[in-house]
């Protein structure tokens, strides 16, 4: 009886200490459901957050670029004289569009070839506006100046020098007087084009068909001379010089790349010399003073 009465006495034992144990679980659960809530909560914040503040970001950046584009836009009215500035005064560019934002610039002259210069950006409640005082240099009276691209058609004749903010093409006996300036690539193709000034690109030029040019050529990128085309002043190729087809270069050549002559082409000038800015390049002068940038 003793050995069945133990028995007895510890199977209720652990069955008492089995249902003590029930449950015993759930803090530790809870523990670790709050630790987490307290972690997930603000990581999720935080990535709201930061997706806010890179939309805003991008926001103030794609304005600041549009601001700026309206500051180079009035240094370029100024020096091209298409907007004169009254003594004094001022003047309010047309809106226009950078960024896919509304760009508005005020012109203010401040004396000694001083401008104010305010570009703002943006929205009512959101803008970007960039305030600077700048020197400005015009270019030099007597230049007609065409914005964007400009093609001379067969036979047209002029005594103007030109300063063009695009490319230029010369088609079929035109006879150009002055020197012709263009931001982009100048091409003359056709029969007996003459142009009696010098010629200077930003970008690539191209004479061909005859073309005469009594003055002088500055390329900043390629020079190309064919069939019997002819240069009679200096040549300053930043870029790579390629003649052919009985063209001629009468001067001396200045060349940052490589010449390629063939079919009868010829220099009779001094070649290759080093490269260097050509003289007679109109150099405008830009001086920022002040730049000063505020948020709305």
């Amino acid at each position: 009886m003793r050995k069945i009465l133990s028995r007895c006495v510890c199977v209720l034992r652990n069955r008492i200490a089995f249902r003590e144990e029930k449950g015993a679980v759930l803090p530790f659960a809870l523990i670790i459901l709050t630790v987490g809530l307290l972690v997930v909560i603000p990581l999720l914040s935080l990535g709201s957050t930061t997706r806010i503040t890179s939309e805003v970001y991008e926001d103030r950046l794609l304005q600041v670029y549009a601001a700026d584009a309206g500051v180079e836009w009035a240094i370029w009215q100024i020096s091209s004289k298409t907007t004169i500035v009254p003594i004094g005064g001022e003047v309010i560019l047309e809106e226009f569009q950078s960024n896919g934002l509304p760009v508005n610039v005020t012109i203010t002259d401040l004396g000694d070839r001083q401008y104010g210069i305010t570009a703002s950006s943006g929205s009512p409640g959101s803008s970007t506006v960039i305030e600077t005082v700048t020197y400005v240099e015009a270019m030099p009276d007597g230049y007609t100046v065409i914005v964007g691209d400009k093609m001379f058609a067969a036979g047209y004749t002029s005594e103007d020098d030109f300063y063009i903010t695009g490319d230029v093409t010369l088609s079929g006996s035109c006879v150009l007087g002055g020197d012709v300036f263009a931001e982009g690539d100048i091409t003359v193709i056709g029969g007996a084009n003459v142009i009696e000034g010098n010629v200077v690109a930003e970008g690539d030029i191209l004479f061909s068909g005859g073309t005469q040019v009594i003055g002088s050529v500055g390329a900043g990128g390629n020079l190309t001379l064919q069939s019997d085309a002819v240069v009679h002043g200096d040549a300053y190729v930043l870029g790579n010089l390629d003649m052919s087809g009985q063209s001629e270069i009468l001067g001396d050549v200045y060349i940052g790349g490589s010449i390629s002559m063939s079919g009868g082409a010829d220099i009779l000038g001094s070649y290759p010399l080093t490269y260097e800015e050509p003289p007679f390049a109109f150099q405008g002068i830009t001086c920022i003073s002040s730049w000063d940038i505020s948020y709305d």
